[in-house]
């Protein structure tokens, strides 16, 4: 198992370093969110191990794009089973009983024959596409499209669901998007609101590290925070 342990977490460590991550805060808490599901990928990457034919010539492969990751292994999917089924309730047909049996030991199977609905289940949480799964070149191929480009608009939207900001603050933050930054003057003026609650309103985004003050005085202004 440990060359299987050491494939595995080489794959996981790959994958989280070829694609986008967003970490943000608030004032007590940190929020992370990943271009695609973890539990996604540890599931796919199980799956390859599981099932690939080890007496064929191949290694599983990753390849990984902008807008999605294939990951695939020698030997096909068994004949008993469709690929619709896989994302549906189904039975268990390891190739490798013995491999099977010792990554659900060591916990990286939870339960047979949930792998495939499990990816299903985690992207659709995440608001992706259903996997893909198909037969291809004497090997299974999973296929996980991404968020892409409408990533930083996710995150966007979930750090201000996260934040609990009000329609004010969420204002200021499209208009710092356009402008690079905002006065206090410029928010008074944005929300229709008195200096004290524009004050309030600004320094809670400061305390959420949704924004930094830059400058003192009439230079002061209000920029993303890094």
């Amino acid at each position: 198992m440990r060359g299987a342990d050491g494939f595995y977490r080489l794959g996981i460590r790959s994958l989280r370093n070829r694609f986008d991550k967003a970490v943000f805060f608030d004032a007590n808490q940190r929020y992370d969110k990943w271009e695609y599901p973890l539990r996604a990928l540890e599931e796919a990457l199980n799956n390859a191990l599981a099932h690939r034919d080890y007496w064929a010539n191949g290694d599983i492969q990753l390849a990984i794009y902008d807008d999605r990751i294939e990951i695939w292994n020698p030997g096909e999917l068994p004949r008993q089973l469709t690929h619709q089924q896989l994302k549906e309730k189904h039975r268990s047909i390891p190739r490798n009983q013995f491999l099977a049996d010792k990554l659900y030991l060591i916990k990286y199977i939870e339960r047979w024959g949930r792998g495939t609905n499990r990816i299903v289940e985690e992207m659709r949480k995440e608001k992706l596409p259903d996997p893909a799964f198909a037969n291809n070149s004497g090997g299974f191929e999973i296929v996980l499209v991404g968020p892409g480009k409408s990533f930083e608009k996710t995150i966007e939207d979930v750090k201000l669901r996260k934040l609990d900001l009000n329609d004010r603050q969420k204002k200021a933050m499209e208009f710092i998007k356009q402008h690079g930054g905002i006065s206090r003057k410029q928010y008074v003026d944005l929300a229709g609101i008195s200096v004290r609650q524009a004050n309030r309103d600004l320094n809670d985004l400061v305390a959420k590290k949704v924004v930094a003050a830059v400058g003192s005085g009439r230079s002061l202004r209000y920029r993303w925070s890094d």
